[in-house]
């Protein structure tokens, strides 16, 4: 049955939850004059007096001291200041045992920090966010500092962030989940979904901006630059977004090929990727679909033909069609003449190459590399992928 992508569960609903880091605390010392971390959620606090307890502790677990932190790695001890203790500690809380391959790799690299006078340092301010439920930091978050909020008032969020050793350009906050009424144009319905929200907030202008979980991690990349033009150049992303329609087909369409020649229906064409030269299209051992691999991998030439069927164009492999496959993700063929929803549409660029995109609609064929011998082609109707579409654009060339 079609998946489409507005009923999937949100990115966020599929993340593990990492098993907890034992942490042990002196009674002698004020657990609440600690700053706190996203981690903490995810810590079991154990009295150090406690003989019972402290005998059933297991390989990595952490000691609280009054003016540093001990990280324990199957009894190998490293200080650390509490200015890197999100870092330190999710790093320990998201293994639940280390090799001595790995803590000796940790020890050496001391978490990749600062080492100054026998103690870990952090080597780059934390981020604040603000946030009263459990988070799921992504790795640029993991540095980080946490306070729970009462409300969204961003002066006073922003005055608490100035009194903080954290950035001082902007901060985050958790929203929590929110349900949110979305328009899917793939099935041309409204329909409600539940989303997690952040906010961020630059400390020279107070201007936000509210995003989904699904575009944090480029939200992240950005805000590594200006923080202003970061939300600006996000706020005019929306506005076209509410602009964006689906792609227009031409009345009196014809394919090119790469030399400029209009493509000849029942002839033999080479299907290649344009945009990537250095790589070539292959087919998945395990089903009809494409991806791509290095051009000096064995692979056979995709050899295609050019068929017009009842005023719209295809394009065949093997007397199989050209369309979606799978949930009409998957750019495939298939012996079945495609339903509307796994049609595809063809427009051709300025480089007599052509972009592919599903019909009335603007997900479109985009190229991901994973590794130099694997490549995903597909249809991508992520968020990301719709907002700021980078189609890839094959190409045809007479066999």
């Amino acid at each position: 049955m079609f998946d489409c992508y507005c009923r999937r569960r949100p990115v966020r609903a599929y993340l593990p939850v990492p098993p907890k880091v034992q942490v042990l605390v002196p009674k002698t010392l004020d657990i609440t004059a600690i700053q706190k971390c996203p981690v903490d959620y995810n810590c079991e606090f154990i009295s150090k007096e406690d003989k019972a307890a402290s005998e059933k502790l297991k390989n990595i677990y952490v000691i609280y001291q009054e003016n540093y932190f001990i990280a324990n790695l199957d009894g190998y001890e490293v200080k650390c200041d509490y200015n890197c203790r999100n870092r330190v500690m999710t790093t320990l809380c998201h293994y639940r045992s280390f090799d001595q391959q790995k803590i000796s790799s940790l020890l050496d690299k001391k978490f990749d920090l600062d080492f100054i006078d026998d103690v870990v340092h952090n080597n780059n301010p934390p981020l604040m966010i603000f946030s009263n439920e459990e988070l799921f930091p992504t790795n640029y978050q993991r540095n980080s500092i946490m306070e729970n909020y009462s409300s969204v008032d961003v002066q006073q969020l922003a005055s608490n962030t100035q009194s903080k050793p954290c950035r001082q350009d902007f901060f985050l906050i958790y929203l929590g989940e929110k349900e949110v009424q979305i328009f899917c144009r793939s099935c041309n319905k409204s329909r409600k979904k539940k989303d997690a929200r952040y906010m961020c907030c630059s400390m020279k202008t107070l201007e936000t901006y509210e995003y989904s979980w699904e575009l944090i991690r480029r939200v992240d990349q950005m805000l590594l630059g200006d923080v202003d033009e970061c939300i600006a150049k996000l706020k005019a992303e929306d506005e076209v977004a509410k602009l964006q329609k689906p792609a227009k087909r031409m009345t009196n369409f014809r394919l090119t090929d790469i030399d400029g020649n209009l493509v000849e229906e029942n002839v033999d064409y080479y299907l290649q990727l344009f945009t990537v030269p250095e790589d070539v299209l292959k087919i998945r051992s395990y089903s009809n679909s494409f991806y791509a691999t290095y051009r000096l991998n064995r692979s056979e030439k995709i050899i295609v033909r050019y068929v017009v069927q009842d005023n719209i164009h295809y394009l065949t492999y093997k007397d199989q069609i050209l369309q979606g496959v799978g949930n009409q993700d998957e750019f495939g063929f298939d012996e079945q003449v495609p339903e509307k929803k796994a049609r595809l549409e063809f427009h051709v660029t300025e480089n007599n190459a052509f972009k592919t995109v599903r019909w009335d609609d603007d997900i479109w064929l985009t190229f991901e590399k994973h590794t130099l011998c694997y490549s995903s082609i597909t249809f991508n109707s992520s968020i990301e992928s719709v907002r700021v579409p980078k189609p890839l654009e094959l190409c045809l060339k007479k066999a």
